[in-house]
């Protein structure tokens, strides 16, 4: 009785703990997005009172040309945070943790794993700052290298044109989230049994 006893205080303490973040994500996260979808049938400025209007705002949306460029835009954009990183970082963690580590050491690979997170410390405004200053047309890093290397034709405005914008975004987007994966994945090899690592590779 005593364990039982003790299990169910111990229930009734996480329910207690989670209670007040469950509220809070209703209040900040499920309930605007029931109120904007709600909004979504309804001709609503914001001081008159909504008025319900069925389908129409959805079916003006789905001829909105920017409406899909930006929808487009937003599918490059989670492929670029999450699918893209993901998979580097598998690649990239096991060969550290093949390559590096077994040629060059565990301090080789603990570097090359801290040099792949470090763009998660920055703030976002300083990997911008840094971004900015790397793809920048007049003086940039990017230009500056090509016209080094007598590729001046090449210099472009990377940032400012839209054949180039999206791309370099989701680059500086990968560059940013990559090191995350990596140090979960080589976590997760480094508590793997050893001779069943063996056996798999």
């Amino acid at each position: 009785m005593s364990k039982r006893k003790a299990l169910s205080s111990n229930n009734r303490t996480y329910l207690a703990m989670t209670i007040p973040i469950v509220i809070l994500f209703f209040l900040f996260n499920t309930l605007p997005l029931i109120t904007g979808a709600v909004y979504s049938f309804t001709n609503y400025r914001g001081i008159k009172p909504p008025k319900f209007i069925g389908l129409d705002n959805w079916a003006r949306l789905m001829k909105d040309t920017t409406f899909w460029v930006s929808f487009r835009n937003s599918i490059w954009m989670i492929i670029a945070m999450v699918v893209v990183p993901i998979l580097l970082g598998l690649i990239l963690s096991s060969l550290v943790f093949d390559v590096v580590q077994k040629k060059f050491g565990t301090k080789a690979a603990s570097t090359m794993r801290a040099i792949y997170y470090f763009p998660q410390l920055l703030p976002i405004a300083v990997a911008s700052l840094v971004m900015g200053w790397i793809f920048r047309p007049e003086d940039g890093a990017v230009n500056a290298l090509l016209a080094k290397i007598g590729l001046g034709a090449l210099q472009h405005n990377w940032l400012g044109s839209p054949d180039s914008a999206l791309p370099i975004l989701m680059f500086i987007l990968v560059w940013i989230q990559l090191g995350y994966p990596i140090v979960i994945f080589m976590s997760g090899l480094q508590r793997v049994d050893p001779e069943l690592y063996e056996a798999a590779s």
